[in-house]
């Protein structure tokens, strides 16, 4: 009805997102932070700061995912905070460029790829020393151990990505950002299949039944996404794209 829609229009203007969608007002205004920042001279000290603010604001921000409501005021801290979350996983990624470059044009060996391997393994294991962290929420546990193994577990998989030169993998990686975007729509879809009163009798069909609708829909995202490559490719286009020397 109007009312659904207006809240939905609500969500997505006050940058709160629906679904997923939190994340690309997020990444806009850290990229944007990160390119005003970018030549600035203390840069690193203003991102160690922010990232201590981050930390220190870690128990504010889990008593406000755990709250039965929000105040407007809430609702804009959470988005400011998370911005400035993502604002340090763009900084290290910038600051690590330069080393990620180097490696992808080495050549591919055994030893590189079981390396890459090694280290998503040592990531996926620190991950587990830091449970219940909420991006949507700012709230990121121990920044030590979430920035280490997210920066080590990504860097790892986008390099072993590169290094196969598989088109599909490859694919699925340029259009991530896309594909996320679209996953909250198809897991929306899939649960009111599984809500309708239809002639189901166990619970093995119903699922098999969402997964036959999720497919379905994961192939339709192909078009749009191909549309988007084609038509509005500069909205996947990072924000910075300078020369390495132009930094120092």
């Amino acid at each position: 009805n109007i009312e659904n829609i207006l809240g939905l229009l609500k969500q997505t203007c006050s940058f709160w997102g629906i679904g997923a969608l939190w994340f690309l007002p997020t990444i806009f205004f850290s990229e944007l932070l990160l390119y005003t920042l970018c030549h600035f001279k203390y840069q690193t000290v203003v991102s160690v700061t922010i990232l201590l603010v981050c930390w220190g604001m870690n128990n504010f921000m889990v008593g406000l995912f755990y709250a039965e409501s929000l105040r407007k005021s809430e609702y804009f801290l959470i988005i400011g905070v998370r911005i400035l979350v993502a604002y340090v996983f763009e900084y290290i990624g910038y600051c690590i460029e330069p080393a990620y470059l180097q490696i992808t044009n080495k050549p591919t060996t055994q030893k590189g790829n079981l390396i890459c391997i090694g280290a998503i393994i040592v990531g996926l294991v620190l991950v587990q020393f830091n449970v219940g962290v909420n991006m949507r929420y700012g709230y990121i546990g121990n920044p030590i151990i979430e920035y280490i193994s997210a920066t080590v577990i990504m860097m790892s998989i986008v390099v072993l990505l590169t290094k196969i030169r598989n088109k599909s993998l490859m694919w699925l990686s340029k259009n991530s950002l896309l594909i996320m975007d679209m996953q909250f729509l198809e897991v929306d879809i899939a649960f009111k299949v599984k809500n309708l009163p239809l002639n189901v009798n166990s619970n093995t069909q119903m699922l098999f039944m969402c997964f036959i609708v999720l497919c379905v829909f994961m192939l339709l995202t192909i078009p749009i996404t191909e549309f988007v490559n084609r038509k509005v490719p500069f909205i996947l286009k990072p924000v910075i794209n300078d020369n390495k020397n132009e930094r120092n």
